[in-house]
């Protein structure tokens, strides 16, 4: 299955964006520095809600992911 990915500010997600996705507001992943973003992901085409968002794939979403941002300690 392949999976699409945005990141937005979590205070800017829509209930249609929560809907749209895969992740509960419970389990999405969330930046460790503010502003607070979440990650969301869904598959097949991309729904309205996330048009004009940078879409990123796996790939790219897992260098995301390393950035200090998303990390508690940047070097692990």
């Amino acid at each position: 299955m392949i999976y699409n990915y945005v990141i937005i500010e979590e205070s800017a997600v829509t209930p249609q964006q929560w809907a749209d996705n895969l992740m509960s507001a419970d389990s999405a992943r969330r930046s460790v520095a503010g502003p607070t973003k979440v990650l969301l992901k869904w598959t097949g085409d991309t729904p309205a809600s996330f048009n004009g968002l940078t879409v990123y794939t796996r790939e790219e979403i897992i260098a995301e992911m390393k950035k200090s941002d998303w990390r508690l300690d940047p070097d692990a």
